[in-house]
C-alpha cells in the first residue's frame, strides 16, 4: 500500500476490536503537499487532525514516530485568520501551541499559510510552525468516533481524548441527552375542550395543547400552549367565560324591540329599532349580541328630518315656505327665472326623508345658439369664447390660403336660438394632374384630371432604377405643384477589377455594370479563392461583396526524416503548390514509404514523409566446436563477427564476416573441421593396428574418450552487448554451455 497508518485508539476500557468512544489518529507513509494531505485525510478518514488543547498536543508528540519532514495538521490561514479546516472554526488561544517566534511568515512570496507540528524535535518538540502549503510532509489525520446516535439525536457530540461529551439541545438533559423535560399534565377546562399533540411523550418538551370553548362561552387566555425547555407551559391555562350583553337603551323619538327580556341578554340576542314619523335613523336598525359579549353596533339615534335651504339662483328668484336656513320636513321651495332666461329643471322641490330635497334645484339659463362648426380649410372668429353662443353673438369666417369662400362670411345668433345662415365653405384651388415618370409609377391622392389644393402625388421607381428628384409633390395655394415630377435613372455599379492570379467573367462588359448584373471569379491553378466566388450589383449601386483574392496554395513544410536527407524544391516554411520533396536514406538505412511527395491542390502532401529504418543481416550462429564474437547484438549494418575453432580444429572459410549496407554478409559463415593426418603417419598407424590387437582396442577407446571430452567442454555462442566495431574494440564475450554426453 502507498500509505502506512499509525493508529492510536482511546478505548475507554473496551477491547480494541469493539466500537469505542473517542477517536483514532492516522498518519500517511509518504510525504505530500498540504492540499494532497487534506484530500487523503478526507478520503480515508474524517479530516486532518484538529487539536483542541495542550493535553492533545502532548499526547501526539509522545506517541507519533519521528519524521524529519514533520507532520501537517489541520490549521490553515483563511482571510488572515488561522482556521481549523475540518470545522471552519478560528483557532482559540486555549489550543495555540506555536514554537518560539512563530508564526513568522518569513517572506510574503513564501505564503506560509499552512501549519506543521514538530514531533519529537530536539527543540520545540510538539510545537507548531507556519510553512508554505506546497512543501511535502506527513499527513496527520483523525477518524471521529462520534456517530449520529451518540447523543440520541438530541445534542451535539464533542470529541475529547479518551471520551466524548454531549451538548444537549434545548429540552433534553443527561450524559447522552437521553432525558426529556416534562411539563405539568393538563386534563381539560370547564365549558371547553383541549387537544394536545406530543413529540417526545405525553406533556414533554415541545408538546402543544389547543383550547376551545363550547358555544356561548368565550376563551380567556392563550388558545395555544407549548411545553418549553424550562418544564412549564409559558403561561396560565385559559378559562371559558359565558358570553353576555347588557340591554341597550331605547333611542329618543324611536321604538326598540329585543328578542329576549332582562337587563342581561345572552349571546345571539338581537334588538330592532325604528324612528317616529318626521325623524330619521342615524345608525344600524338592528344589533346582535356577539363574541366577546359586545353588541355588533351602537344603538342608533332618531334625529328630526331637516333640509338645508337651497342657494339663490343666478338670473332667477326662490320662494320657500320658511325663511330659516334649515327647513323642516315637508317644506316646499318654488323657482322663477328672470326675463330672457329659461328654467331648466323642476320649478318646485320638497323636503322629504331622509332630509333630502326630492329633486335638484333648477337653473336659469340664457337662450343660446349651438356653436357652429369651423369650415374645413378655414378659420372662425366668434364673439363668444364659450362652446355655445348667446343671443345676438356673431361669428366671422376666413378661408385658408389657396381656398375660396362659398357662402356668407358672417352669421348671427337669433332670438329663436338659431343662426341667421349656415356657415360658409372653403373650396380648394386645383392643380393640373402631373405625368407619370418613365421607368416608375405614381400614386396621387386625387385621380382626377385636376388635383385639389394640398393633394399629393408620390413616386416610386421600378426595380433597377433610382430616383432623381423629390419622391412626392403637393398642389400649392398658387395652383402649381411644389416641384417637378422626379426622373428614374438606371442603377449602375462601378465595374470590378479582375483578381491577380485569377479570371473574372461578368454579365456586363461595360465600365459601369447595371443593377442585378453579376461577376463570377475563377482562380488559376495553384491558387485558392479567399472571398465570394460571385458578386451582384445591388439596388444601392454597390456590389454585394468585394471581389475575392486568389492566394497561392501552400503545404506545411515537412520535417527531414531521422537517418535520412530531404531535398525540396522550396526551402520556405510553407511549400507552394506542386513543389516536391525527395528523400534519401543514410548509408545502412532503407526507406519505408514514398521517395518523393508533392504539394497538392488541397494544401496537403500527396503522401506522408517516408521513414529510414536500419538495415539488418540474417542472424548468425557459432560453428560447431567453435566460437563467434559480434560487435552488435542486432546484426545490423556494420556488424562484424569473428570466428575461431577449438581443440586444434581448423577454420574453413574467412574468420571475419561483416554486414554490408544491403543487409547481406560479405561472405558465408565458416565451419570448424578436423586436421588431416599425413600419409606416413597413417601407414604407421595401420601397421601398429595390424601388429597388435590390443593396441587397436586402446586406440579406439582413446578416440571415444576424446569425443566425449570435447562435447563436455564445447562452448555455445552468445552475442556481445557492445555496439562497437570489432577491430576498434578488440573485446569478445562468450557464455559457456555444456554439451550432452555421447
Amino acid at each position: 500500500m502507498e500509505y502506512l497508518t499509525h493508529i492510536f485508539l482511546f478505548s475507554c476500557g473496551f477491547p480494541l476490536i469493539y466500537f469505542t468512544h473517542g477517536w483514532t489518529y492516522h498518519s500517511s507513509l509518504s510525504k505530500m503537499s498540504y492540499d494532497d494531505a487534506q484530500t487523503y485525510c478526507r478520503h480515508k478518514y474524517t479530516d486532518m487532525v484538529a487539536i483542541q488543547n495542550q493535553e492533545e498536543n502532548k499526547y501526539l508528540n509522545e506517541n507519533l514516530p519521528f519524521n524529519s519532514a514533520y507532520y501537517w495538521i489541520g490549521i490553515r490561514k483563511n482571510n488572515g485568520k488561522w482556521t481549523w479546516v475540518g470545522t471552519n472554526k478560528v483557532l482559540t488561544e486555549e489550543a495555540e501551541n506555536w514554537a518560539e517566534n512563530e508564526p513568522n511568515n518569513k517572506s510574503e512570496k513564501k505564503n506560509e499559510d499552512c501549519v506543521e507540528m514538530y514531533v519529537k524535535r530536539t527543540i520545540d518538540a510538539g510545537k507548531w510552525n507556519d510553512e508554505p502549503c506546497s512543501k511535502k510532509k506527513v499527513a496527520l489525520c483523525f477518524k471521529a468516533s462520534c456517530h449520529p446516535s451518540s447523543c440520541n439525536h438530541h445534542g451535539e457530540c464533542i470529541e475529547t481524548i479518551n471520551d466524548y461529551s454531549c451538548k444537549c439541545s434545548d429540552g433534553f438533559f443527561g450524559k447522552d441527552c437521553e432525558h426529556v423535560v416534562i411539563c405539568p399534565e393538563i386534563n381539560g377546562i370547564d365549558h371547553g375542550s383541549v387537544v394536545c399533540s406530543n413529540v417526545y411523550g405525553n406533556f414533554t418538551y415541545q408538546s402543544s395543547c389547543h383550547f376551545t370553548c363550547s358555544d356561548g362561552h368565550l376563551l380567556t387566555g392563550s388558545a395555544n400552549l407549548q411545553c418549553n425547555e424550562k418544564g412549564d407551559w409559558g403561561s396560565e391555562i385559559p378559562r371559558c367565560k359565558a358570553i353576555e350583553c347588557k340591554h341597550p337603551e331605547q333611542p329618543e323619538n324611536g321604538v326598540m324591540t329585543c328578542s329576549n327580556e332582562g337587563e342581561i341578554l345572552p349571546e345571539n340576542s338581537n334588538c330592532n329599532f325604528s324612528c317616529q314619523e318626521g325623524f330619521t335613523m342615524v345608525g344600524s336598525s338592528s344589533v346582535f349580541c356577539i363574541t366577546p359579549g359586545q353588541w355588533s353596533e351602537n344603538s342608533p339615534r332618531c334625529e328630526a328630518i331637516q333640509c338645508e335651504r337651497p342657494a339663490a339662483q343666478e338670473n332667477g328668484e326662490i320662494d320657500c315656505s320658511s325663511n330659516e336656513e334649515m327647513l323642516p320636513y315637508n317644506a316646499t321651495c318654488n323657482f322663477i327665472c328672470n326675463e330672457g332666461f329659461i328654467l331648466v329643471g323642476d320649478p318646485s322641490i320638497h323636503c322629504v326623508t331622509p332630509g333630502q330635497w326630492d329633486a335638484e334645484s333648477p337653473k336659469c339659463e340664457a337662450i343660446q345658439c349651438e356653436d357652429p362648426e369651423q369650415p374645413e380649410n378655414g378659420s372662425m372668429i366668434s364673439s363668444s369664447s364659450e362652446e355655445v353662443s348667446p343671443y345676438n353673438s356673431t361669428c366671422h369666417f376666413i378661408c385658408d390660403e389657396g381656398f375660396t369662400m362659398v357662402g356668407s362670411p358672417s352669421i348671427q345668433c337669433s332670438a329663436t336660438g338659431q343662426w341667421t345662415e349656415d356657415p360658409p365653405k372653403c373650396e380648394a384651388i386645383q392643380c393640373e394632374h402631373p405625368e407619370q415618370p418613365e421607368n416608375g409609377s405614381m400614386i396621387c391622392s386625387s385621380n382626377e384630371e385636376m388635383s385639389l389644393y394640398k393633394s399629393t402625388c408620390h413616386f416610386i421607381c421600378d426595380e433597377g432604377f433610382t430616383m432623381v428628384g423629390s419622391p412626392s409633390i403637393q398642389c400649392s395655394a398658387t395652383g402649381q405643384w411644389t416641384d417637378n415630377p422626379p426622373k428614374c435613372e438606371a442603377i449602375q455599379c462601378e465595374h470590378p477589377k479582375q483578381p491577380e492570379n485569377g479570371t473574372m467573367i461578368c454579365s456586363s462588359s461595360e465600365e459601369a455594370s447595371l443593377y442585378n448584373s453579376t461577376c463570377h471569379f475563377i482562380c488559376d491553378e495553384g491558387f485558392t479563392m479567399v472571398g465570394s466566388p460571385s458578386i451582384q450589383c445591388s439596388a444601392t449601386g454597390q456590389w454585394t461583396d468585394n471581389p475575392p483574392k486568389c492566394e497561392a496554395i501552400q503545404c506545411e513544410h515537412p520535417k527531414q526524416p531521422e537517418n535520412g536527407t530531404m531535398i525540396c524544391s522550396s526551402s520556405e516554411e510553407a511549400s507552394l503548390y506542386k513543389s516536391t520533396c525527395h528523400f534519401i536514406c543514410d548509408e545502412g538505412f532503407t526507406m519505408v514509404g514514398s521517395p518523393s511527395i508533392q504539394c497538392s491542390a488541397t494544401g496537403q502532401w500527396t503522401d506522408n514523409r517516408p521513414k529510414c529504418e536500419a538495415v539488418q543481416c540474417n542472424t548468425l550462429v557459432a560453428p560447431s566446436m567453435g566460437k563467434m564474437n559480434c560487435s552488435h547484438i542486432d546484426f545490423g549494418y556494420g556488424t562484424v563477427c569473428k570466428f575461431t575453432c577449438e581443440y586444434d580444429l581448423l577454420l574453413n572459410g574467412t574468420d571475419i564476416l561483416e554486414c554490408d549496407k544491403n543487409g547481406s554478409w560479405n561472405t558465408e559463415a565458416p565451419t570448424c573441421e578436423a586436421v588431416k593426418v599425413p600419409h606416413d603417419a597413417a601407414t604407421y598407424q595401420t601397421v601398429g593396428i595390424v601388429t597388435s590387437v590390443a593396441s587397436v582396442l586402446s586406440t579406439a577407446s582413446l578416440i571415444i574418450w576424446l569425443i566425449k571430452r570435447m562435447r563436455k567442454t564445447a562452448k555455445k555462442f552468445t552475442p556481445t552487448n557492445s555496439y562497437q566495431h570489432l577491430e576498434a574494440a578488440g573485446v569478445y564475450q562468450n557464455t559457456e554451455d555444456s554439451w550432452e554426453g555421447v
